[in-house]
C-alpha cells in the first residue's frame, strides 16, 4: 500500500509539474528561421536550420517537462543522429528550470555533465544561453563560471554571446554595450558565440556573412572562429555546401576559422563516435587525416594546460591550438602539411 501511494503521489506530481511548466515551454513554430529573420533562401539550408531550431526547442521542452533523469535523453535518442546534439544543448538550457529552479553549478555538473559527458561542450554552452535568457548579471555568470570546469566552463560565455546574436542581433547598440562590460577573455568567448549565430543568420548569403563580420570590427577573429565552428557543426555531413563561405574568409581569419572547425570536429567526435566515423569514411583521405591530427592536438593541448592549474586555460587552449593549426593544416582542412607533422602525429594518423 505505501508503494502504491508513493506511485500515485509521484504520478500526480508529474502531471502537476508538466502543467506548471507549460507556461515556460518554447513553441517551435515561434522559433523558425523566417520568424527570426535569418537570410536563408536555399530550400535545403532552410530545412536544415528549421530542424535544428525544432530539435533545440524539443530538447529544452523535454527537459523542463519530464523530471526523470533520462526523460530528455529519450527525446534525444528518438532523433536522427545529426540532430541529437542540438537537442542536448536545448536540454542543458532547460536543466536549471526543470530540475532545481535555480542555477546550481554543482548540481549541473554532477547530474547533467558528468552523467552525459558526450555532450559536455554543448551543455556548458546551453547553460550560458539560459543565463543570458534569464538576464543574469555579469557578476552572477562570473560566479557560476568560477565554480565549474576551468577549461569548459568559459563556454558559458559562448552561449551568452550566441543568445544575443540569435535573438537580438538587430539591437546592436544593446549587445555591444553588454559585451563591452564583460571581464577579460569572457568578451572574446562571447564574440565566438556571436559568430556561431551569424552562420545561422547568413547561412545562405556568404558575402553578407563576411561583410557582417567585418562590420562588427572588434573581435572579428573571435567571430570568425565561431563561424567556423557553426559551419562544421551544422554541415559536417555536407561541408561542400559551406565551401563558398569558407573561401571568402580573408587570410587573417583563417587560423581562427580552423580553430572553430577543430572544436566542432572534436565535439562531434564524442557526441556520437559511430556517426563521426561514418562521416570520416566519406571524406577524402587527406582531409580525414588532417581532421584526426587536429583533434589529437586539441586533446593534447587541453591535457597539458588542464594539468598546469593556471586560471587562463581556455584562452591558452584557443591560442596555442590556433598557432598549431596555422602551421600544420591546409585551409580549410584540405590536408595536413607533411612538413609540419611530428613523428608521433604521423604514427597517430596511420593508426587511426
Amino acid at each position: 500500500m505505501p508503494f502504491m501511494q508513493a506511485a500515485v503521489s509521484n504520478s500526480t506530481f508529474a502531471i502537476l509539474w508538466r502543467s506548471i511548466m507549460t507556461v515556460f515551454r518554447i513553441n517551435p513554430a515561434s522559433m523558425t528561421p523566417r520568424k527570426l529573420g535569418f537570410q536563408i533562401t536555399d530550400p535545403q539550408d532552410l530545412d536544415r536550420a528549421t530542424r535544428i531550431c525544432e530539435t533545440f526547442a524539443g530538447g529544452y521542452n523535454a527537459m523542463i517537462s519530464d523530471r526523470r533523469d533520462d526523460g530528455w535523453l529519450q527525446y534525444v535518442d528518438s532523433l536522427p543522429r545529426h540532430y541529437k546534439p542540438f537537442a542536448a544543448e536545448g536540454a542543458a538550457m532547460g536543466f536549471s528550470l526543470g530540475r532545481t529552479l535555480a542555477v546550481s553549478p554543482k548540481c549541473f555538473e554532477t547530474e547533467l555533465v558528468k552523467a552525459n559527458d558526450q555532450y559536455c561542450h554543448l551543455q556548458y554552452v546551453g547553460l550560458g544561453f539560459w543565463l543570458a535568457m534569464r538576464r543574469a548579471s555579469v557578476g552572477r555568470i562570473c560566479r557560476v563560471v568560477d565554480q565549474i570546469d576551468p577549461m569548459h566552463g568559459p563556454l558559458c560565455w559562448d552561449g551568452y554571446g550566441f543568445k544575443f546574436g540569435f535573438f537580438n542581433y538587430d539591437k546592436q547598440a544593446r549587445w555591444r554595450r553588454r559585451f563591452a562590460g564583460l571581464p577579460g577573455y569572457a568578451r572574446n568567448v562571447a564574440y565566438q558565440g556571436l559568430g556561431r549565430s551569424l552562420w545561422f543568420r547568413f547561412m545562405g548569403e556568404p558575402e553578407s556573412l563576411v561583410r557582417e563580420i567585418r562590420a562588427v570590427g572588434q573581435h572579428d577573429r573571435d567571430i570568425a572562429a565561431g563561424t567556423g565552428l557553426a559551419i562544421v557543426f551544422t554541415q559536417i555531413d555536407r561541408l561542400e555546401r559551406a565551401a563558398e563561405a569558407l573561401a571568402l574568409m580573408p587570410d587573417a581569419w583563417r587560423g581562427d576559422v580552423l580553430l572553430g572547425m577543430t572544436f566542432a570536429f572534436k565535439a562531434r567526435s564524442i557526441n556520437d563516435p559511430i556517426y563521426f566515423e561514418s562521416l570520416l569514411n566519406g571524406m577524402d583521405d587527406r582531409r580525414a587525416a588532417a581532421v584526426l591530427a587536429a583533434i589529437y592536438e586539441c586533446d593534447r593541448i587541453e591535457h597539458e594546460i588542464r594539468h598546469d592549474g593556471a586560471i587562463d586555460g581556455y584562452q591558452r587552449w584557443r591560442e596555442t591550438l590556433t598557432g598549431w593549426l596555422r602551421q600544420n593544416v591546409e585551409y580549410p582542412f584540405l590536408a595536413l602539411r607533411e612538413a609540419g607533422r611530428t613523428a608521433s602525429e604521423r604514427e597517430m594518423v596511420s593508426i587511426l
